[in-house]
């Protein structure tokens, strides 16, 4: 590393680049680093609101699940004993649908679509089909 002056500032160098540049770089990548900084904490604030939203959905959508009836529940998937993690198991099932924007009860939807309901017999589905 050389650093030589003469009597201009200009003319001042560091490493072979003048002082202005040399400044000028050091400015620039210092609000480059402010700029990651800041936005690294908006994502945070970002995912922290988002953490707080999801677990209000996940508990509105437990207490309205919690009013069905056993029989409705056991049709998607589902025992009243256990309605949160069942349905954190049903998100991770349908984690392929988390792209499309579905949220809350759109996420029961392909549940309860793949199985046969518990309240229809299995005889009277052949028949109608």
């Amino acid at each position: 590393m050389s650093y030589t002056t003469s009597n201009s500032n200009l003319n001042t160098y560091f490493d072979g680049q003048s002082i202005i540049h040399v400044e000028q770089r050091a400015r620039a990548l210092q609000a480059e680093s402010m700029a990651n900084f800041l936005g690294g904490i908006a994502g945070a604030v970002r995912r922290f609101f988002g953490n707080i939203r999801k677990d209000m959905e996940q508990r509105r959508l437990v207490a309205e699940l919690s009013q069905l009836d056993d029989r409705l529940l056991a049709d998607v998937g589902l025992e009243r004993g256990n309605l949160p993690a069942g349905l954190k198991q049903i998100e991770r099932q349908q984690a392929a649908y988390r792209g499309t924007g579905m949220t809350g009860k759109a996420l029961l939807f392909s549940a309860v679509a793949a199985k046969t309901p518990a309240n229809t017999d299995e005889k009277t589905e052949r028949h109608a089909a």
